[in-house]
């Protein structure tokens, strides 16, 4: 492994992450959209089922269903937050291009660099250099042996 690379199971639990973004986003605006009339606060979602307990009963479904739902959203929330914030991170527009164009709408290097009139090569520098930045934008424990250096 070079110098700053990324560890490859850190690398495509990375690029999985980012390939997810728009489905995500859209599994999102459904749930919120299907969550729109119920109460915001957990304990008024409790007080919806108070005096349900039996699996059969519909209102105890409907209750168990909207509370799956509602940790689904908050799960989603927290992941498209990381990946938004990895993009705000970024050094330069031309990064979030690449990121964007090769993850978001699932183009090849060559592709990426036609449209945003870079060469192949260049695409993938600029996306080898963002990678590492989601690693430490997300917690994800990745460290660059430059920083290293500059510490000890």
């Amino acid at each position: 492994m070079r110098i700053g690379e990324l560890d490859w199971t850190l690398k495509a639990g990375i690029e999985h992450d980012l390939s997810q973004y728009r489905k995500w986003c859209g599994r999102r605006d459904d749930l919120e959209a299907e969550l729109a009339d119920v109460p915001q606060r957990p304990g008024d979602v409790l007080k919806m089922g108070q005096g349900t307990t039996a699996p059969s009963d519909p209102t105890y479904r409907v209750v168990q269903r909207r509370l799956h739902q509602s940790q689904e959203l908050g799960e989603l929330r927290r992941r498209i937050g990381r990946v938004e914030a990895f993009l705000a991170a970024l050094p330069t527009d031309e990064h979030r291009d690449v990121i964007g164009l090769w993850y978001f709408k699932g183009k090849t290097a060559d592709q990426v660099g036609y449209e945003i009139k870079y060469s192949a090569g260049t695409v993938k520098r600029l996306r080898h250099e963002a990678l590492p930045i989601y690693a430490q934008v997300a917690g994800l424990g990745y460290v660059s042996m430059l920083e290293l250096a500059s510490t000890g």
